[in-house]
């Protein structure tokens, strides 16, 4: 089991857009591998229908799906027919996509449990390292109740769960805050790097119920906090991806995620955490230039070598 701190981020921004800097970036691709998102539809922007009722849930959002056996998840969208199921004012709140135009919902209450689940664009393979992330919100309602807790689960196939039942094990990931996940205003990132076992296929994201033992004792795991026992959180861009890149790179020293260029070291294998693209586009996100001015810096440097 692996147990993870979050982050907080705040809403997106539009995307930078460059024309002459993106050619640029593109004329030295071949030096860094690409970072492929094994989630599908990861934050939600494809889907079946857009909702017109509360019943429809998850089923309007394509590939993924709500795996508790009497709920539904729901799905909020900008062009959603209903008002209940806009993004700036909803039956639980108000709140921007962290990107795009949709994002998930799951409700966390003592009578039942809501997951989002999605079948992974291919198995995660034995040893190797990946990093999950996952953006949450929660809803405004000013009597919701909150939770410490959120999970990952990986299996090899689509697993359903009981009403708060217990699960038969520990999750594979863990999400912990203390002080619990309050924050309504923007968004917060839970980041894990997880080795993988080999063969996971199935993905289930939520705050399950488990028992573990410490020394003598027996601990509860995701319990909910506050006078009504109902939570509900917004969910968006959920990612899993290789932190191994497949194609051997030059190695740069690292200090909170940015990039400090030094000699590059033939042969070693970096990885530019910061490069990433808007969901669907072939745009690159803010956080990744500063680290590509860098490495242009660097191979301007080494061209009059």
């Amino acid at each position: 089991m692996l147990f993870c701190h979050s982050m907080q981020s705040g809403i997106k921004s539009n995307p930078y857009r460059n024309s002459v800097f993106l050619t640029l970036i593109f004329s030295t691709q071949f030096l860094f591998s690409q970072v492929v998102n094994l989630v599908p539809n990861p934050s939600f922007e494809q889907y079946n229908f857009l909702p017109s009722s509360a019943r429809q849930g998850l089923k309007c959002a394509a590939t993924w799906k709500n795996p508790s056996t009497s709920a539904q998840g729901d799905y909020y969208h900008v062009n959603s027919q209903t008002k209940h199921y806009r993004i700036k004012r909803n039956v639980v709140g108000s709140q921007e996509p962290h990107t795009g135009d949709a994002y998930a919902g799951i409700c966390i209450t003592k009578k039942f449990r809501e997951y989002l689940q999605v079948e992974l664009l291919k198995p995660l393979e034995k040893g190797r390292q990946y990093r999950v992330s996952i953006f949450i919100s929660c809803a405004d309602k000013i009597y919701f109740a909150k939770v410490k807790e959120f999970n990952v689960l990986f299996s090899k196939k689509t697993v359903m769960f009981p009403d708060n039942e217990y699960l038969n094990g520990s999750p594979a990931i863990r999400f912990r805050n203390e002080d619990k996940y309050k924050d309504k205003k923007g968004w917060v990132e839970l980041s894990a790097l997880y080795t993988a076992f080999g063969d996971e296929k199935v993905m289930t994201f939520g705050s399950f119920m488990y028992k573990e033992r410490i020394l003598a004792q027996t601990k509860v795991n995701g319990e909910i906090y506050g006078p009504i026992k109902y939570a509900h959180y917004y969910v968006d861009d959920i990612s899993i991806t290789s932190v191994q890149p497949d194609t051997p790179m030059q190695v740069a020293q690292e200090k909170d995620d940015t990039i400090s260029v030094v000699d590059f070291i033939i042969g070693k294998t970096y990885v530019f955490k910061n490069i990433q693209f808007e969901t669907a586009k072939a745009e690159l996100l803010p956080k990744a230039f500063p680290e590509l001015e860098k490495l242009i810096s660097y191979l301007k440097g080494s061209s009059k070598n």
